[in-house]
């Protein structure tokens, strides 16, 4: 079965929220059981923001691995999302309610955790696409987060603050100097050196801003340039900062 996981930050109404999602299952969706099962795990002692801590990361990956195991050859497993005190599996399968519910009061009982089920008829797979699936705005945190890791893999936490640019491409020169119009009065610094036309025959745009690139700041700015540059007909084509290892005090 192919599976291409993906994993990104969000809100969801007013509670932050984290997304688990298969996003390969969105080409065989046609052969998903059109039967919803959503397992509800109940967190105990969440965090003030209704997110779990990592006392609790152990007992639901437990819990998670349960699951994954009770899942029949004919299911399919397409996502999670954490939010509001709890976590949400999402399961197309083909096993009745009553299968579902027996499964998850041994589940409870075995791990001290309460466990909702809730069943529901969804031939259109609507919980995936509409609960799971990335939006836009979504796709541009995941890119973000690839970036990110690659810099925490080099020894660079994200937490000191650098120059961040970041490229922008557009059909015609109006609308890529619209769009640096627009981000200078949003903060950016145009570095006008490498805005021009390229040999394609599109025009750049290369911008510039100082903070760090802890996910819940860059995100901000980056979803801002996509949207923007979106608006203007363009296209965002991502970020870059230079590699800052943080300093272990060990090493001093």
């Amino acid at each position: 079965m192919d599976e291409q996981w993906e994993y990104f930050l969000c809100t969801i109404g007013e509670f932050a929220a984290s997304i688990f999602v298969d996003v390969s299952a969105i080409n065989h969706l046609a052969s998903c059981p059109g039967n919803l099962v959503q397992l509800r795990v109940i967190y105990k002692n969440p965090r003030e923001d209704g997110l779990p801590t990592k006392a609790e990361f152990a007992a639901v990956r437990d819990l998670e691995d349960s699951i994954q195991e009770a899942i029949g050859s004919d299911d399919r497993y397409v996502g999670r999302r954490t939010f509001n005190k709890q976590r949400q599996f999402y399961i197309y399968s083909a096993f009745d309610e009553a299968h579902w519910r027996s499964f998850a009061a041994k589940l409870a009982d075995r791990s001290g955790y309460i466990i909702r089920v809730d069943y529901q008829e969804d031939p259109a797979h609507a919980g995936y696409t509409e609960d799971l699936y990335p939006s836009i705005d979504d796709w541009q945190v995941i890119e973000d987060l690839r970036v990110i890791e690659r810099l925490r893999s080099e020894g660079d936490d994200g937490s000191t603050s650098r120059p961040i640019d970041h490229w922008a491409y557009f059909p015609s020169e109006d609308s890529a100097r619209s769009f640096a119009s627009w981000a200078k009065s949003q903060g950016f610094t145009e570095l006008r050196e490498s805005s021009h036309a390229t040999d394609r025959g599109d025009y750049q745009v290369r911008l510039t801003h100082e903070g760090t690139v802890k996910i819940r700041e860059i995100g901000n700015k980056t979803i801002a340039l996509n949207r923007a540059a979106r608006d203007h007909g363009g296209n965002y084509d991502g970020w870059e900062t230079p590699i800052l290892r943080t300093e272990n005090p060990a090493d001093k």
